[in-house]
C-alpha cells in the first residue's frame, strides 16, 4: 500500500510511492523569440500586457493568421516573459498538457506535460515570468480542457508524478489561450467552467486599410492586384459565414501571395508567355492559381472561389 503523503510546499514528504525521476526543464528554450514585426491594430498590445502583468488568464478568440501568436509572442518579448508555447488539437492527451514516461535504456523517466513546465519556468527562471499559450484551445477535447481548471483559478497548482507543482508566490504567471471562431469546423465550445476563468477579447477580422498597412507590397501593382486582393480576403470571409467555403482567405494568405508574385515576377521573361497573353496577367494567373485556389480541397469550393477571383481581378482562366 502506498504510504499516505503529506504536502508540504513543492513535495510530498515522506516516500513516494511510483515517482520517476523527472526530465530537467531547458529553461533557454523558453525565452521568446520575435519571429516578424508585429503591426498594431488597436489596443490589443496594451491589453495583452496589464493582462500578463496582472495574471489575468486571457482569451484571444479570432479568425486565423490574423497574428495572435505573433502578438503574444510580441508582448512577452517586450516584458521580459518566458514564453511557453503548445498547439493544441483534437489529438491533445492527458500526457500532453501533464505529463508522461518515458522508457530509456537506463530505467523510466518522466517528461513533464506543458502545464508543469510551465510552472517549474515561472517558479525557477530568473526573472520569475511565465506565460504558457494554448493555441487554439477549442480544439481540445473537453475532458482535456478540465485539465486546466486548476491551475487557472486561485489553486494555482497541480499534482504530476506524485509532486505538487504549485506557483510561488510573487511569480508572474498566466495562462493565454487562442481560439477561432465557433463556426470553423473541428472545433469545440469551451466547458463553462474553464471560459468562466478567462477574460479576454475578441479580435475581429481586419478591415481593408488595417491589412494594407501590416502587408509589404513592395512591385504589387495597387489597381490590378493590391486592391483586388483586399477586395477578395473581406469576401472570403462573408463567404464562410454564408456556409458556402470553410476557408478565409487570411493576413498571413495576403503576405504568402506577395511573396509568391515578387519570386514569379523575379523569373517571368518574355518567352514564358503567349503573344496575346501579358507577363503581368500570366504572373497574376499563376499567383492566384498557387497562392489562393489551392487553399480549397474542396472542387466546388474552389470553383465558387475561383468565380469571384474572375471577377475581382478581371481575369478569366
Amino acid at each position: 500500500m502506498p504510504t499516505k503523503q503529506r504536502v508540504v510546499g513543492k513535495k510530498l514528504e515522506g516516500k513516494v510511492d511510483g515517482q520517476i525521476p523527472t526530465i530537467p526543464v531547458n529553461f533557454d528554450m523558453y525565452v521568446p523569440k520575435r519571429f516578424g514585426t508585429y503591426v498594431k491594430m488597436g489596443d490589443e498590445v496594451e491589453d495583452l500586457t496589464i493582462a500578463i502583468n496582472a495574471g489575468l488568464p486571457y482569451l484571444l478568440e479570432g479568425e486565423k493568421g490574423i497574428g495572435k501568436t505573433m502578438l503574444v509572442t510580441e508582448v512577452c518579448a517586450e516584458t521580459d516573459t518566458n514564453l511557453v508555447t503548445y498547439n493544441c488539437s483534437s489529438g491533445t492527451t492527458m500526457g500532453d498538457i501533464i505529463g508522461r514516461e518515458h522508457l530509456t535504456a537506463s530505467g523510466s523517466v518522466f517528461k513533464l506535460g506543458v502545464l508543469p513546465t510551465a510552472i517549474k519556468v515561472a517558479n525557477e527562471s530568473k526573472n520569475k515570468r511565465a506565460v504558457l499559450y494554448l493555441d487554439e484551445l477549442n480544439a481540445l477535447e473537453p475532458e482535456i480542457q478540465k485539465m486546466l481548471n486548476p491551475v487557472i483559478d486561485d489553486r494555482r497548482s497541480i499534482i504530476v508524478n506524485n509532486q505538487l507543482f504549485e506557483l510561488d508566490d510573487g511569480v508572474t504567471f498566466t495562462i493565454i489561450a487562442s481560439q477561432n471562431p465557433s463556426y470553423y469546423s473541428g472545433v469545440n465550445q469551451l466547458n463553462e467552467d474553464l471560459r468562466s476563468r478567462f477574460v479576454g477579447q475578441v479580435i475581429e477580422y481586419p478591415s481593408s486599410s488595417q491589412i494594407a498597412s501590416v502587408i509589404d507590397w513592395t512591385d504589387i501593382p495597387e489597381d490590378d492586384v493590391k486592391d483586388p486582393l483586399l477586395a477578395l480576403a473581406v469576401d472570403t470571409l462573408a463567404m464562410k459565414k454564408e456556409s458556402k467555403i470553410d476557408y478565409v482567405i487570411s493576413v498571413r494568405d495576403i503576405s504568402l501571395f506577395c511573396k509568391t508574385y515578387r519570386a514569379f515576377l523575379a523569373t517571368y521573361d518574355e518567352n514564358d508567355v503567349s503573344a496575346d497573353t501579358s507577363i503581368s496577367e500570366k504572373i497574376l494567373e499563376k499567383t492566384i492559381r498557387t497562392a489562393i485556389l489551392m487553399k480549397f480541397s474542396d472542387y466546388d469550393e474552389r470553383q465558387t472561389v475561383l468565380v469571384r477571383c474572375n471577377d475581382v481581378f478581371g481575369v478569366n482562366f
